[in-house]
C-alpha cells in the first residue's frame, strides 16, 4: 500500500502543474530583472538559496540557459522575449549569432521551425551542399520532399 502513496502524490502534483497558469509578464517582472544589453537575468526577490541581485538560471547540457520560476523551468531566451514584448513567443526563438547562451534581445528573433532549423544546420565545409567525402571518394546526394536520393560517388568533389 505504501508504494501507491507516492504515485498518487505525483499524479496530483503533475495535475496541479498542468492547471497552473502560464507565466505572465507582470509575474516575471516581479521576480526577475532582465538586462537587454547583456541578455542576463537577476533575481529581484529571494528564490530558495538565491538572494536578490544574484544571476538567475543554469546552463543545460544542450547549451541553453534556463531559469526556474514558480517551480516551472523556462528557457531564458523565451523569458527574454516575454519580458520585452509582453507575450509568449508563438514560434521558435532563433539566436541570430548561433550562440545559445547569448540572450541579448537584439540577438533573438521569432521564426517558424523550418527556418530556425535551416539557420541552425551546419553547412558543408567543402563548399558544396550534399557533397561529402567517404574514404578516397566523394559522394553526392540530395534531399527533396523529405526523401534522399543518392547521386553517385566521384574522384573529385567537383
Amino acid at each position: 500500500m505504501r508504494s501507491n502513496l507516492p504515485k498518487k502524490r505525483l499524479a496530483k502534483s503533475s495535475l496541479a502543474r498542468s492547471r497552473r497558469k502560464l507565466l505572465t509578464r507582470d509575474r516575471l517582472k516581479e521576480v526577475l530583472v532582465y538586462f537587454p544589453t547583456t541578455g542576463r537575468f537577476r533575481w529581484r526577490v529571494r528564490q530558495g538559496l538565491m538572494s536578490p541581485g544574484r544571476e538567475a538560471g543554469t546552463a543545460s547540457p544542450e547549451g541553453y540557459h534556463s531559469i526556474q520560476v514558480d517551480g516551472v523551468r523556462y528557457l531564458s531566451h523565451r523569458l527574454a522575449w516575454l519580458y520585452v514584448y509582453g507575450e509568449h513567443p508563438t514560434g521558435e526563438i532563433d539566436h541570430l549569432n548561433r550562440k545559445r547562451t547569448d540572450n541579448r534581445i537584439v540577438n533573438l528573433d521569432q521564426r517558424p521551425h523550418a527556418q530556425n532549423m535551416w539557420n541552425a544546420s551546419t553547412r558543408n565545409p567543402n563548399g558544396f551542399t550534399g557533397v561529402y567525402r567517404q574514404g578516397a571518394k566523394w559522394k553526392a546526394e540530395i534531399t527533396t520532399n523529405g526523401k534522399k536520393y543518392y547521386l553517385g560517388s566521384y574522384d573529385t568533389k567537383d
